[in-house]
């Protein structure tokens, strides 16, 4: 626990007066690596708040995660998510949370608690195998890629244009590793993992409804994170859906926060 400690819970030096900070910032700006001017996506960073843009009318794909208390910073934020003109979410979390009642005014309405969980990746899955007839691919062939942008668009129920975004933007970059699980060569998971220095973010963690409840997610994971170990990776994080808590949960994750979800009513 003290190197968790010592990893996550970094003293406060920032806006926030959180000493979340640190981990914060590390995922907040992970995507940052693979922008350039070919890029459809916009990544900023406002005070200790960070927006992510990519104009698809999708309110999860353009979104801001608020962790500054001061009310100046917010009203720059909402001025600016406003401009995107599509559908939007706002993230609240540490001071961020003050802004609650605000929200409301502004015709925002709440979703639901995101988990921010964070564990350390140490040697636990040294000796682990995957059980019999499962492999685990990194996505690299066209025919793979297609298969996981197919997986990706009827798990999250987004259109295929917007997944060929997506997937382009953090696709073929030595630090990202997006892996599938195949049972006797058929397709029933996939993950992402995005690495800058020795921290990693965990994205699209999917499992067709079809291979729910078969150990798929967990197995993936754990070779994911031998993987991570391998290469020198120190601490990850992810963004949970409140049924992914359990998994995560055993394979060592801890929630460090929750980040309160608004939408807006309407664009």
């Amino acid at each position: 626990m003290s190197t968790f400690n010592e990893l996550v819970y970094q003293a406060p030096d920032d806006l926030t007066g959180s000493n979340l900070d640190y981990v914060r910032r590390a995922f907040g700006n992970l995507f940052g690596q693979f922008l350039n001017d070919d890029s459809t996506i916009e990544l900023e960073q406002i005070g200790n708040s960070y927006l992510f843009h990519t104009g698809f009318d999708f309110e999860f794909l353009n979104s801001a995660s608020i962790y500054d208390g001061d009310r100046a910073i917010l009203e720059q934020i909402i001025e600016k998510v406003a401009s995107w003109k599509v559908k939007n979410s706002i993230a609240l979390a540490g001071a961020g949370l003050a802004h609650a009642n605000y929200l409301k005014e502004r015709g925002y309405i709440p979703s639901h608690a995101t988990p921010f969980m964070v564990a350390l990746v140490d040697s636990r899955f040294d000796d682990f195998q995957l059980r019999e007839g499962l492999v685990a691919k990194r996505t690299e062939t066209p025919e793979d890629c297609a298969i996981n942008k197919k997986m990706l668009a009827d798990t999250f129920g987004m259109a295929e244009q917007w997944v060929e975004i997506l997937f382009k933007t953090s696709f073929g970059f030595p630090t990202t590793y997006r892996y599938m699980l195949y049972d006797n060569g058929i397709p029933v998971s996939s993950c992402l993992f995005i690495t800058q220095g020795d921290f990693v973010g965990c994205f699209d963690v999917v499992t067709p409804v079809a291979h729910q409840r078969k150990g798929y997610g967990a197995e993936l994971m754990k070779f994911m994170l031998k993987e991570q170990a391998a290469i020198g990776s120190r601490l990850i994080a992810l963004q949970s859906s409140q049924a992914g808590q359990k998994l995560y949960r055993t394979l060592g994750f801890q929630v460090v926060e929750y980040q309160q979800q608004w939408k807006m009513s309407t664009v």
